[in-house]
C-alpha cells in the first residue's frame, strides 16, 4: 500500500497497517515473534508460549501460531530480515 492510503487507512480504522499480526494489540503473537527475532530470547519461547497460551483454547493457539507464521513469512518482514545488498545501501543513504 501506499503511504497515503496507509494513513487513510490509519485514520479510518486506527489501525497502521492491514497487517496486525505484529500489532501490539495481539499482545501473544507480538511478544512471541518478537521473541523469536532475538537469538539470546530464543531458550525462552517454549516456556513462554506455556505460560501465555495455558488457558487458550486449541484454536486460540492455533491462531496464535498461525499469526506468528504468517508474520514472519511475510514479504515486508522478510525483506527487513534478510535485505538484499541494493536495499541496505539504500537504507545507509548510498547510491
Amino acid at each position: 500500500m501506499s503511504r497515503s492510503a496507509l494513513r487513510y487507512y490509519k485514520q479510518k480504522t486506527g489501525y497502521r497497517c492491514p497487517r496486525r499480526e505484529l500489532d501490539p494489540s495481539n499482545d501473544v503473537p507480538w511478544t512471541l515473534t518478537r521473541m523469536l527475532l532475538h537469538p539470546a530470547l530464543t531458550p525462552l519461547i517454549a516456556p513462554a508460549y506455556e505460560l501465555f497460551c495455558a488457558d487458550m483454547s486449541r484454536a486460540g493457539r492455533e491462531a496464535v501460531l498461525h499469526r506468528i507464521t504468517n508474520a514472519l513469512h511475510d514479504g515486508a518482514v522478510l525483506s527487513v530480515l534478510y535485505p538484499k545488498p541494493a536495499d541496505v545501501a539504500k537504507r545507509k543513504g548510498a547510491k
